[in-house]
């Protein structure tokens, strides 16, 4: 007997263009349920497939964790950028390529958690998305937060990322770093 629920594996894309994760896409931005039967209905989930779309996809699998997922909508070849110095951030800087931005998320959640990730399209013009992203990290050692507003601009081709920059209040972070350097410097031994 068919699951009348909804379910991932009923999920179709809107436009034959876009790159499916298949049962891991989560960016499930409309859907609509058909009737099959007077027993069973069909959800059918749609996925925009436009660079706004594609955006909102990304952000929503890295603001759940699932960063391989998030990946995926970024090309083979994208360049990732996060203008912080190095002595801040060492895993800032830019880097091209899928499995390099997967290893600055990964050196990022070592010694952050995400606690908040909201982000919010300003505008778009063509293939250029620009983005705000009001965001809070906990850091694990310490247990302090940071939280703030970042910007991000990205360009999308042919349904996935192809640049993306991420812009942040860099003295601030700076400052937050020495916070959590002192505090995890003078936390007591038990």
């Amino acid at each position: 007997m068919p699951n009348p629920s909804p379910s991932i594996s009923n999920f179709t894309c809107a436009r034959s263009n876009i790159h499916c994760i298949g049962e891991r896409a989560i960016a499930l931005r409309q859907w609509r349920t058909t009737i099959l039967s007077d027993a069973f209905p069909k959800t059918e989930f749609f996925m925009r497939s436009d660079p706004e779309g594609i955006l909102e996809a990304a952000f929503q699998a890295y603001a759940m964790g699932d960063l391989p997922t998030a990946a995926a909508y970024f090309a083979e070849d994208a360049v990732y950028a996060i203008y912080i110095d190095k002595d801040i951030l060492p895993f800032a800087g830019e880097v091209i390529g899928r499995s390099a931005i997967l290893k600055v998320w990964q050196d990022l959640i070592l010694p952050f958690e995400l606690a908040h990730y909201a982000p919010r399209i300003i505008s778009f013009d063509d293939d250029i998305v620009r983005c705000q992203v009001e965001f809070a990290f906990r850091h694990r050692a310490s247990g302090e937060v940071i939280d703030g507003v970042l910007r991000i601009v990205a360009q999308v081709a042919n349904g996935q990322i192809v640049r993306y920059r991420e812009y942040h209040d860099q003295e601030r972070l700076r400052a937050f770093m020495r916070l959590v350097a002192a505090d995890v410097a003078q936390m007591p031994d038990f």
